[in-house]
C-alpha cells in the first residue's frame, strides 16, 4: 500500500470506523476487567481497536479511540484528557499497519502476524508507557506519585498489548480467511 492511501479517506473507511467506534465504545463500557494494580484495567476493546485500524488505516483508529474514550469518558463522568490523547495515539500507530498487513487482501501469514504485533506493540508501549505517564505528569503535577504513574502506564501498556495481540490476531486471521473467500468467489464469477 502506497503512502497517499494510508491516509485515504472512503465510504468504505468511514462506515468501518463508525462500526469500530461503536464497538470499540461497548466493549471499552462494558467489558473492563481490573488488573491487580489499583487504576489499571484490561480493555478488550483495544483488540477491537487493532483489528479496525489495521483494515483503514491511522485516521481510522484514531477517530474510533478518541471517540470512544470521549463517550466512555462521559458516560463514566470522567474524561481524562492524558488518556484520550494517549488512546488516539495508539489507534493512530495501530493504524500504520495497514501498510505491512495483508489481511483485506485474504492474506495473514506469519510475516503479517508479525508485522501487526510489532506496531502494536509500539503503539501501546508509546501511548501508555510514555505519552500518558508524561501528560498525567504534566497535566496534573504533583497529583500522584511518579512511582504509581509509572507503573499504572506499564501495566496499562502489558494488558493492551496482550489484548491487541490474543484477541486481536485471531480476528485478522478469520477475517483474511474470509476475505479471502470472498476475494476467490468474486473471480471465479
Amino acid at each position: 500500500m502506497n503512502k497517499k492511501s494510508l491516509f485515504q479517506i472512503t465510504p468504505r473507511m468511514l462506515i468501518a470506523t463508525l462500526v469500530g467506534a461503536v464497538l470499540f465504545t461497548l466493549m471499552s463500557y462494558f467489558v473492563v476487567l481490573p488488573t491487580p494494580i489499583a487504576g489499571t484495567f484490561f480493555f478488550p476493546s483495544y483488540a477491537v481497536l487493532g483489528f479496525f485500524a489495521t483494515l483503514f488505516g491511522p485516521i481510522s483508529g484514531a477517530l474510533i479511540s478518541l471517540s470512544g474514550m470521549l463517550v466512555v469518558g462521559v458516560l463514566w463522568n470522567n474524561i481524562v484528557l492524558s488518556y484520550t490523547i494517549a488512546s488516539v495515539v495508539c489507534g493512530f500507530i495501530y493504524g500504520i499497519a495497514i501498510k505491512y498487513v495483508r489481511a483485506d487482501q485474504g492474506v495473514f501469514t506469519d510475516k503479517d502476524i508479525i508485522a501487526y504485533n510489532f506496531t502494536q506493540v509500539i503503539g501501546n508501549f508509546a501511548a501508555w508507557a510514555v505519552i500518558a505517564p508524561v501528560l498525567e505528569i504534566l497535566l496534573n503535577p504533583g497529583a500522584r506519585p511518579l512511582r504509581e504513574i509509572v507503573l499504572q502506564g506499564v501495566v496499562t501498556s502489558f494488558v493492551d498489548i496482550l489484548s491487541a495481540e490474543f484477541i486481536g490476531t485471531p480476528l485478522l486471521f478469520i477475517y483474511a480467511r474470509e476475505r479471502k473467500r470472498q476475494l476467490n468467489k468474486k473471480n471465479s464469477a
